[in-house]
């Protein structure tokens, strides 16, 4: 049977396998760009509520290794056309609203998750790649209960995968995703709504400079802004497709805000 899981598996293992551009430049550049494709996706019920990617930088300072920027280059937004949302009713809502680019920072330490209540720090070494993988969970065994609306089976996880035997610095990454779930229901609902948002990024190509690259789009989930079908290309891990027989109908695409630009 094909589930929404297993084809989220086997994008991700597919993506993060592909070759990227290594970074072959001076160490004297102030900066390193990672330049990669990225997805989010949030799913109600194994549905999906709403979907993103798109290519996006991240620049690192190269000798502290911390994030100092993202430079969005191209993005794609589709989102549920206004429901009749009921507050008492988690099916009706748009759980879209949730979803954001993936969190780099989260890559300059994972130390701090060693030792943070909760959380469980895991580390492992392939015959391809190194993989850190840190969870949180909470709930689980008692729901919480606040005025007729009841949470439980709370999950968080991050999965960074690295070159094997690398220093694991930003330079050496191969993927990296978060994954976040919740059970909700209103006291009037027979069921608890299951709600999951997926974040991955794949990077494509390293290299390094002295400009910072400020951003100059921003990531707004009531648009897109793209000047090519950069998903078109057969390297993009375009989950839409992957996905198709999960998406509901009435799933839209946000007006390309791009005025140079139109589709075709």
């Amino acid at each position: 049977m094909i589930t929404l899981y297993s084809l989220m598996n086997a994008q991700n293992n597919n993506s993060a396998s592909e070759k990227t551009d290594k970074l072959q430049t001076e160490d004297s550049a102030k900066y390193l760009y990672v330049k990669g494709n990225f997805n989010i996706y949030a799913t109600l019920n194994n549905t999906i509520n709403g979907y993103a990617d798109g290519i996006i930088t991240y620049i690192f300072d190269r000798k502290t290794k911390k994030l100092k920027s993202t430079r969005i280059e191209q993005y794609r937004i589709f989102r549920m056309p206004k429901p009749e949302w009921d507050p008492q009713k988690f099916a009706s809502w748009d759980y879209s609203i949730y979803m954001h680019l993936p969190q780099m920072k989260r890559i300059e330490s994972t130390n701090p998750y060693k030792k943070t209540k909760n959380m469980v720090f895991h580390k492992t070494e392939g015959s391809q790649r190194d993989e850190i993988e840190i969870k949180e969970e909470r709930l689980q065994e008692k729901e919480l209960a606040i005025l007729g609306f009841h949470v439980s089976d709370v999950k968080y996880s991050i999965r960074i995968a690295y070159t094997r035997n690398s220093r694991k610095q930003p330079e050496d990454l191969l993927q990296y995703s978060e994954s976040s779930t919740m059970k909700l229901k209103y006291k009037k609902e027979p069921m608890y709504n299951v709600i999951n948002v997926y974040t991955n990024f794949y990077p494509t190509a390293f290299d390094s400079g002295d400009e910072k690259h400020e951003d100059e789009i921003k990531f707004d989930l009531n648009t897109s802004y793209y000047t090519s079908k950069y998903w078109e290309n057969p390297s993009f891990p375009d989950m839409q497709n992957a996905l198709a027989s999960f998406l509901k109908e009435e799933l839209k695409e946000k007006q390309n805000i791009n005025s140079l630009f139109t589709k075709k």
